[in-house]
């Protein structure tokens, strides 16, 4: 009977089941990095509406939500999610906020949409597991010791385990420029929005942070309009 409450399903005695919603590869990437250490199960979406989907079919443990996606950003798809649930009568189904916080008030805009928790780029892995952890009662994996700082920490802090993330997102760095040239030339507020976000989130989670503010910068102009 789909009116009545469904059972709550033990996760210490089976693996954790992961669905990933972003659009940006490169957070996918690390996101998926981060986690295949875990005993976590992932499934990968690019955007809020295939998010649903993957919630409507499938049974997940937690939902790790970008907010600003296309198709369907992330706030329409916790809250259609949170219908969804209300109409079964279903529990809450977690959900963690990732966000590049360019903007204030983005925590409680989360939560008003009805995310569980909140996490801000550049993701973290201890606060990652952690967050993951407190909502699932599961226990946290270990993340590794933390490298100690050096002297190029000062202008790239990645983790080592991920290096070899870093050139192939370098290399997709090339064609931002001219993206966004193009969207500038247009007046096309919704590409630069789209881009300053991605910049903002990808290059602090990739240890760049002249990258992650110059695309905060450029995220907050595309939503004043501001050339």
């Amino acid at each position: 009977n789909l009116q009545e409450s469904q059972p709550a399903v033990a996760v210490s005695d089976r693996e954790l089941r992961v669905l990933i919603a972003d659009d940006s590869i490169h957070n996918r990437m690390l996101l998926q990095a981060y986690l295949r250490s875990a005993r976590y199960v992932v499934d990968i979406v690019e955007n809020g509406a295939e998010a649903v989907r993957k919630v409507k079919d499938g049974q997940y443990d937690v939902v790790l939500m970008d907010m600003q996606m296309p198709v369907m950003d992330g706030y329409t798809a916790a809250r259609t999610i949170r219908l969804w649930e209300a109409s079964l009568n279903r529990s809450a189904l977690p959900i963690i906020a990732l966000t590049a916080h360019a903007l204030s008030g983005d925590k409680n805009k989360c939560l008003e949409a009805g995310c569980t928790a909140y996490l801000a780029k550049p993701i973290k892995k201890d606060a990652l597991f952690a967050v993951i952890a407190e909502h699932t009662h599961d226990a946290v994996p270990s993340a590794g010791a933390e490298r100690p700082p050096s002297e190029s920490d000062v202008t790239v802090r990645a983790d080592p385990e991920y290096a070899e993330l870093i050139a192939e997102f370098m290399q997709a760095m090339r064609s931002r420029p001219d993206t966004l040239a193009k969207a500038l030339h247009a007046r096309d507020y919704q590409v630069i929005r789209m881009l300053g976000h991605q910049m903002n989130g990808e290059g602090g989670t990739f240890g760049f942070d002249a990258i992650s503010t110059f695309g905060a910068e450029l995220e907050k102009a595309a939503y004043q309009e501001d050339d």
